[in-house]
């Protein structure tokens, strides 16, 4: 992920992700890293799903960090 001038995350590159590679929250996190805030990433999980807000930014965190070790997306 690439954090913009204005603190958004994005993928860098575009991912390439096969259906397989990924589960399905995780699919939710990366389609929404298009240079919003992760904030913005996060409260609009919370929201979609009814989840409680820290323990939500602490998963998407752990989650980002996974993909990123596991090669399918990269920092810019």
């Amino acid at each position: 992920m690439r954090t913009s001038k204005r603190g958004g995350f994005q993928t860098a590159p575009p991912p390439e992700i096969s259906a397989t590679e990924l589960n399905e929250t995780a699919q939710e996190i990366v389609t929404r890293c298009d240079g919003r805030p992760l904030s913005e990433i996060v409260l609009g999980l919370a929201r979609e799903y009814d989840a409680d807000l820290e323990m939500l930014a602490a998963d998407v965190r752990e989650t980002l960090a996974d993909l990123q070790r596991r090669k399918l997306i990269k920092l810019a």
